[in-house]
């Protein structure tokens, strides 16, 4: 048949199919595995892709552990140093104190042994002449007085209790030397009658104060007694206290 020969209508020819239509274009899935809305599926995409991956909690809980961990170990320390100051502190104080304890042993040592110590002590003189009342205070101790200041009162009262004498007397030394004596005397006059059959009393009080070679100021008082009868030397000075007792039985 020739090549330009129109056979369209020759029924016996047999006719082409017509051309396939192309295939549709493949539906983009995202990773919600769901097509759709283009817009919704970006901003998807774009919130699972800011989504940190799963092993950075781990990270995070592994991390906060490590913190509770160190946390409390530091308060462990913390708290070891404390008791160690503690123990430090108290171990200095502990120290302190002896040593103040010794330091005080030696004071009192030395004091008792070496301080000077004024004894004070009282005699009723009844010479040719005038009476009076010896108030003498011996250094027994083995160091040196200095500054020596004090104050005698004495007083002289009649069988009925009457004040008939009353002699304040102040005094004060420079020094008193180990195994010397300082004496204050009170003159009674002719107002004692040294035969008189009645009863006086007579006290002598005071203080005297010192530096005794430990303590400045040492300061002591002292009071005593005496009671007569008929003559001079029929009782001997006391201690107040004791003075008083024996009125008491007198009566």
């Amino acid at each position: 048949m020739p090549a330009n020969e129109d056979t369209s209508g020759d029924s016996n020819t047999p006719q082409q199919a017509p051309p396939q239509a192309p295939p549709p274009p493949p539906i983009k899935r995202y990773k919600n595995e769901e097509g759709g809305n283009g817009r919704q599926n970006r901003s998807q995409v774009a919130n699972d892709e800011n989504d940190p991956p799963h092993w950075t909690r781990y990270v995070e809980t592994a991390c906060a552990i490590l913190l509770v961990i160190i946390t409390g170990y530091y308060a462990y320390f913390a708290k070891q140093q404390w008791v160690e100051a503690q123990k430090t502190a108290n171990a200095a104080i502990c120290a302190t104190r002896i040593s103040a304890d010794a330091l005080k042993l030696t004071r009192d040592v030395f004091k008792a042994t070496q301080a000077a110590v004024l004894q004070p002590s009282v005699e009723l003189e009844a010479p040719a002449g005038d009476a009076f009342v010896a108030v003498v205070f011996r250094n027994t101790g083995h160091s040196q007085a200095q500054n020596i200041v004090g104050s005698i009162s004495f007083g002289r009262f009649d069988e009925h209790g009457k004040r008939v004498q009353h002699t304040i007397r102040p005094f004060r030394r420079s020094t008193v030397a180990e195994d010397s004596f300082l004496g204050e005397y009170i003159s009674l006059g002719e107002r004692l009658n040294i035969t008189s059959p009645t009863q006086q009393h007579m006290t002598v009080k005071g203080y005297i104060s010192y530096d005794n070679g430990v303590e400045k100021d040492n300061r002591q008082s002292f009071c005593f007694g005496v009671t007569t009868e008929k003559q001079f030397g029929s009782q001997k000075w006391e201690d107040c206290e004791n003075v008083a007792a024996m009125q008491r039985t007198m009566k």
